[in-house]
């Protein structure tokens, strides 16, 4: 597996539940925020939001920073600190890209939320 490159380094017997406590609680509050930021429902919605945060900090950060070989316990605290600023770009990486996808323009974007603001008030609206 070594080879591979699925394991990347032996953990102590002594380290591992502590190491793995920190990695479950980073990928829970990942996915607690994927799930924050959009409807999350398969593993292709995951591994966008994995590309999206990537992205995110490619963006506040410098081009070299690696969020997946970033340790554990820093991690757990920049997403605690960032979280609102890590929803907010994921959201709006997520609204960009459905822009892409039905070819509206990138400066016509705030048009078209307003205009799906509207639409989600109407549907609202009408189950009352």
């Amino acid at each position: 597996m070594k080879a591979v490159g699925a394991i990347k380094e032996v953990v102590k017997w002594e380290e591992s539940r502590a190491f793995f406590t920190r990695r479950l609680l980073r990928l829970c509050i990942e996915q607690d925020i994927y799930r924050e930021a959009v409807d999350v429902k398969c593993l292709e919605d995951i591994r966008k939001m994995q590309e999206s945060l990537q992205l995110y900090f490619a963006k506040t950060r410098d081009e070299t920073f690696s969020w997946y070989s970033y340790p554990d316990e820093d991690a757990i605290k920049l997403l605690r600190k960032e979280r609102k600023q890590i929803v907010a770009f994921l959201i709006g990486n997520d609204f960009f890209t459905i822009g892409e996808r039905y070819g509206i323009p990138s400066e016509k974007l705030g048009d078209f939320a307003k205009k799906c603001d509207l639409l989600i008030q109407e549907m609202k609206n009408e189950r009352l």
